[in-house]
């Protein structure tokens, strides 16, 4: 209630106040911004909870790990050089930024809702299954259709 007061005033009474530092205005809008930043980086972090960016990662790479190998422990090689050599930290902070920038705040609870309810986890779960039959065609289709654009062939 304390926020929609406050944004209710910063619309209805525009005004500008200094900064402490340069003594440079700001302005309402900058003021919403700040708010909405901060909300989305809540949100972020909440979704992040329930979907981690290493658990997609690891994903691809079981996905990915039958086409480059042909054994069960060529695939079992694969799958661990590759979790070795990603830097999930950087893919974290790569996923927190585009997020940020992707979605709005209302999208952001909608997925955190989503997400943080049984259905949601129980969707999470069952898309690694999903993607390890879906991912192989996407692949096969993409590599057929390559080579029909590339030869003309059909």
């Amino acid at each position: 209630m304390k926020i929609f007061l406050l944004l209710a005033f910063l619309l209805v009474f525009p005004f500008h106040s200094y900064a402490q530092n340069e003594g440079k205005p700001v302005s309402a809008n900058s003021v919403l911004s700040a708010i909405d930043e901060d909300k989305k980086d809540e949100l972020i972090r909440k979704l992040h909870k329930y979907l981690p960016s290493a658990q997609l990662i690891d994903n691809a790479i079981d996905i990915m790990a039958p086409k480059y190998a042909k054994t069960k422990e060529e695939k079992e090689r694969f799958e661990k050089s590759m979790r070795m050599l990603v830097d999930y930290a950087d893919l974290e902070k790569k996923s927190r930024n585009y997020m940020k920038e992707t979605f709005t705040v209302k999208e952001l609870e909608a997925l955190v809702e989503f997400y943080s309810n049984p259905n949601g986890k129980s969707a999470v779960e069952k898309m690694k299954q999903y993607q390890k039959k879906m991912g192989p065609e996407i692949v096969k289709t993409i590599d057929k259709t390559l080579l029909e654009y590339r030869t003309g062939a059909k």
